[in-house]
């Protein structure tokens, strides 16, 4: 592995050389191996485990070390550390969407299917393909998931609230329907058959259309693709000004939105939006969304593309917002980001709700999302394993932080 900095060689070596130098890394923006985050959290906890980059080695390097003692020897117990873990957890988080769940629905989806295709025609020709298939001796195979141009659904009996002031994230694999679910929100696309509201008042009326488009903030993929006025200030103010409101209210709302995305509009405004960084051009892009002032604001991949410096300071800005008070829908294919982020996630799969439910129910079960082609986070999955192993590890969902705290607590005690 060659690491280049500023034209310069900065490292250069086999992988498992290289890939420990965590804090150098970090401080060029790069992205580190879990397994060489974790140890390195480990030895400043006063765990003698030797840097690792593979998980397997870790997990090498911490049975080395365990205690046998120390460990679950009796599977029931094992069990029933996980079942109280499972029902602390649960009670604990539950109850916070309990609490959510109690507040005002904002979007609902109401048995809402969804096919870019005309369904009676499509349906049509789908039975004559069937037929054609079932003559032939040797059928092709087909992957079990993804997109399938055959397909006649692209979403299929989707059930769905999202309330006031809560964090829903969504996953799935390519093809599963994510996108086509998050542009039902604002009336880019209509539902084939079922019905979205919005504060209960059904988006194929127009009148519910026209409020829609600026009380649920759309903020696609890559936004700064979407930029496109001679200054910041202009790209920013377009939605306002489309809103019919007066040149005060249009720079009270610029202002606002730049300020709330962690730009100085004096800074900014007069500069093209092409002169900036990508993470700035990023957050003119969202600050022309905050400044149609939402009620809702809908990520799809808000960090895709960006360094790890850039992902961790967008994904704190989007935090932010939702702790101002913003309800938020994001999709991410980052279990990380979810897991951070989100009071409740929703996945999908081939069109349909595959699971709904808080982090720490969803990523319990990893053999389930790995059957639909998802992970849950690295965390998670070696603390699963470990649980496996014996390791009396007692919460249902972990992050880097806790997982070292537990660790070294097993490794240390006793």
């Amino acid at each position: 592995v060659v690491v280049l900095d500023e034209g310069r060689i900065r490292l250069d070596g086999p992988p498992e050389e290289v890939l420990t130098h965590t804090e150098e890394l970090r401080a060029l923006s790069l992205d580190v191996p879990f397994a060489a985050s974790l140890s390195l959290r480990l030895r400043r906890q006063g765990v003698t485990v030797a840097p690792c980059i593979h998980e397997k080695e870790l997990i090498t390097e911490l049975t080395r070390l365990a205690k046998p003692e120390r460990l679950t020897k009796d599977v029931e117990e094992c069990e029933t550390l996980e079942a109280i873990a499972s029902l602390e957890t649960v009670a604990e988080e539950a109850e916070g969407v309990l609490n959510e769940a109690e507040a005002p629905v904002l979007l609902s989806f109401q048995d809402v299917s969804f096919s870019y295709a005309d369904p009676a025609r499509e349906e049509q020709r789908r039975k004559q393909r069937a037929k054609r298939r079932a003559q032939r001796e040797q059928p092709s195979e087909r992957a079990n998931w993804g997109t399938d141009p055959e397909a006649l659904w692209d979403l299929r009996h989707i059930l769905l609230d999202v309330h006031e002031g809560e964090f829903l994230g969504v996953a799935g694999h390519t093809g599963s329907g994510k996108s086509t679910l998050i542009q039902l929100m604002n009336r880019l696309l209509t539902p084939t058959e079922g019905q979205v509201l919005f504060r209960g008042q059904d988006l194929a009326s127009k009148e519910a259309v026209q409020h829609v488009r600026g009380a649920v903030g759309l903020v696609f993929q890559y936004p700064e693709y979407q930029l496109f006025a001679a200054t910041v200030y202009d790209d920013v103010a377009f939605g306002p000004r489309n809103q019919g409101l007066d040149e005060t209210e249009v720079e009270r709302r610029v202002r606002k939105a730049l300020a709330q995305v962690g730009l100085d509009l004096e800074a900014v405004m007069r500069k093209s939006p092409f002169q900036l960084s990508g993470g700035q051009q990023r957050r003119v892009a969202l600050a022309g969304v905050l400044a149609m002032e939402p009620q809702i604001l809908v990520l799809d991949e808000p960090a895709a593309g960006l360094d790890p410096q850039g992902r961790e300071e967008l994904l704190d800005l989007i935090r932010t917002l939702h702790e101002q008070g913003f309800t938020c829908v994001m999709v991410s294919h980052a279990m990380e980001d979810l897991a951070k982020l989100a009071d409740r996630i929703l996945v999908l799969n081939e069109g349909s709700i595959f699971a709904d439910g808080i982090p720490a129910t969803v990523f319990a079960d990893q053999d389930a999302l790995h059957a639909i082609g998802l992970g849950v986070p690295a965390a998670q999955a070696l603390a699963l394993h470990l649980r496996q192993r014996g390791w009396p590890l007692k919460r249902m969902l972990y992050d880097e932080e806790s997982l070292a705290e537990d660790l070294s607590r097993v490794l240390q005690e006793g």
